[in-house]
């Protein structure tokens, strides 16, 4: 299958120039799970690259770390990869996919087909649950602990979760999820984003 999306160049933010992405590196615990996270946004890979670098100099008290976005170009589409490609705006599959893999201990009453054939995918497109995303999806989690044994308060809380991502204005994010994956990417260059 084609996808538009991987005909654009992709950026990640960090604290260094990533030449050689390993999926291995990356933390479990993210919008789709561990791996490598790119997006067509230059500007929301900036946000990433000063957000990691922050965090970083932090944690090695220094000052050494320079926030850089690498570029790359992707090769050959998703030829031989599979994929799976979520709707540009937020749905009840997505926020469950979301919910599942950045809160994998969390009461959470629905499943999503999807969390359970993931580690079968190699690469993941979707929206970003940024900052505010990940409010509402709190104070979503919140609600539904408060109600666990009332499965009608349950889905009258998700239907108004969804209205509130609705009107989110949402950029886009391109996973790899394994190496295969990476290797489709022919690294650029990277610039730094003070």
């Amino acid at each position: 299958m084609y996808y538009a999306i991987l005909d654009n160049p992709l950026y990640h933010g960090s604290y260094c120039s990533v030449q050689k992405p390993d999926v291995s590196l990356g933390q479990a615990n993210k919008d789709f799970g561990q791996g490598f996270y790119t997006t067509t946004s230059r500007r929301q890979a900036e946000d990433w690259a000063r957000v990691s670098t922050f965090i970083r100099n932090r944690e090695f008290k220094a000052k050494r770390y320079i926030p850089t976005v690498s570029i790359y170009k992707p090769l050959g589409n998703s030829h031989g990869l599979n994929v799976h490609q979520f709707s540009d705006s937020p749905t009840v599959e997505w926020l469950d996919f979301i919910i599942a893999n950045r809160y994998p201990d969390a009461y959470y009453p629905f499943t999503t087909p999807l969390k359970n054939t993931a580690d079968k995918l190699d690469v993941i497109i979707g929206p970003i649950a940024n900052n505010n995303i990940n409010q509402i999806i709190r104070s979503y989690l919140s609600l539904v602990e408060d109600g666990i044994n009332d499965i009608e308060r349950f889905h009258a809380q998700r239907n108004v979760t969804m209205l509130d991502l609705r009107d989110s204005k949402l950029v886009n994010q391109v996973f790899f999820r394994t190496g295969k994956a990476v290797d489709m990417l022919q690294f650029e260059g990277s610039v730094h984003c003070g």
